[in-house]
C-alpha cells in the first residue's frame, strides 16, 4: 500500500477508482486500512478544492425540501436541534 496526498483531479479520480476496488473488503485488514486512509485523503482534497458556502448549503436544503414537498418537521430525524433547523429553513 503506497499512499500520498491527492494534488489534482486526476489523482482524485484514481483514488475513487481504488476505493471502488476496495469497497467490500473485510474489516481489520490492510485493504480496509487503505480504504480508510484513501477516504480521508479524498475528504481533505475535496474540502480544499470544492468548498460549499453555508448559504449555498441552505439554499440546496430549501430547494430539495420544496422539490420533495417536505416540511421542517420532516428534517428532524437528520437535524434534531430545532432551533438550528428553524434558522436553516427560514
Amino acid at each position: 500500500m503506497y499512499l500520498k496526498l491527492i494534488r489534482n483531479d486526476q489523482q482524485l479520480n484514481e483514488a475513487f477508482e481504488r476505493i471502488k476496488l476496495l469497497w467490500n473488503t473485510k474489516c481489520d485488514t490492510a485493504e480496509s486500512d487503505e480504504l480508510d486512509v484513501l477516504s480521508l485523503l479524498i475528504e481533505k482534497y475535496e474540502e480544499e478544492h470544492f468548498t460549499i458556502s453555508a448559504s449555498e448549503a441552505v439554499e440546496a436544503i430549501k430547494f430539495l425540501m420544496e422539490k420533495n414537498n417536505l416540511r421542517q418537521k420532516d428534517l428532524t430525524p437528520f437535524i434534531d436541534d430545532l432551533e438550528n433547523l428553524s434558522a436553516i429553513v427560514h
